[in-house]
């Protein structure tokens, strides 16, 4: 019964996946539902970022920390390689945009330690600057000054060695 489950909500994702593409993006939400539940994590991973990224515009955080949270979940049972370790990466940073609003302040910087593990095994320095300014604003808002100085002197070291104005 479940192996049926899992093969008729896998359809679904198909079928939904068959509509035209302006329709596609308002069933983001069914289609990381029945992918997840389908069990196709390549399409679960990308189906959950956007839900989540969706909710974040809506400044539903529960809801998009829950897509992510999937996303994470749907990332962990595909196979060890860099460009998934870039995604695990890049979904700690979507993060902050929900844990921020949420003062989930701890549990933001646990993921943000994640990340920087991920980058600096990756050796990516773009992320890693990214990376160390979310660390320093994260250390900003717990009133901890002199880390967030090092973590901000961090990320312009890695900006100016980068050339990266933007970061």
């Amino acid at each position: 019964l479940q192996e049926r489950r899992h093969t008729l909500h896998a359809r679904i994702v198909a079928v939904l996946e068959a509509l035209p593409p302006e329709r596609l993006t308002e069933q983001v939400d069914r289609l990381a539902h029945h992918a997840v539940r389908g069990e196709v994590w390549d399409k679960a991973l990308a189906y959950c970022r956007q839900a989540g990224a969706r909710a974040v515009e809506r400044a539903a955080f529960r809801e998009a920390e829950a897509a992510f949270a999937q996303a994470l979940g749907a990332l962990g049972h595909l196979p060890e390689h860099p460009d998934t370790h870039v995604q695990a990466i890049d979904l700690r940073l979507d993060l902050r945009s929900v844990l921020a609003p949420l003062a989930e302040y701890e549990r933001l910087f646990t993921h943000l330690q994640e990340a920087e593990a991920l980058a600096e095994a990756l050796g990516d320095q773009r992320r890693l600057g990214q990376i160390a300014v979310a660390t320093g604003w994260s250390f900003r808002v717990r009133g901890d000054y002199d880390r967030t100085i090092a973590a901000s002197q961090r990320a312009l070291a890695i900006a100016e060695g980068l050339g990266d104005v933007s970061l």
